[in-house]
């Protein structure tokens, strides 16, 4: 591997500070843009939501894991498309859904800021 020169480097991080501060000067794209507002019907389900917005992973998961609930007789729906995102949230904590099989860390804090930017709030405990 060749080495680089300390002069080198620093033209490599100058064109680097330069392109941030372009990203910076542009801005982020709303629709693409992870902080942009989602709009969700009061109504919406949260499987629906979460076909928008989520991966695979978690509208699996979240999807396997109301299956589960429901056959425990623990979901007043008929079908899991019927669970709100309003029940959902008032439902369910974070840690509650540690639990789910297939959700880790970062998929939770995709599945809050999804609900966030949708104008909901998993609670903690």
């Amino acid at each position: 591997m060749d080495k680089i020169s300390y002069d080198e480097f620093l033209d490599a991080l100058e064109k680097v500070n330069i392109f941030h501060r372009q990203i910076r000067k542009e801005g982020p794209d709303e629709k693409n843009s992870l902080n942009a507002p989602i709009a969700s019907d009061v109504n919406s389900s949260i499987l629906e939501l979460l076909r928008r917005h989520a991966t695979n992973r978690i509208i699996d998961a979240v999807r396997l894991f109301l299956e589960s609930e429901k056959s425990d007789r623990k979901l007043p729906f008929s079908s899991t498309e019927d669970v709100s995102i309003v029940f959902f949230v008032e439902r369910y904590t974070l840690n509650q859904l540690k639990i789910i099989r297939s959700i880790g860390p970062g998929s939770l804090i995709l599945l809050d800021r999804i609900l966030t930017q949708a104008g909901y709030r998993l609670r903690e405990r």
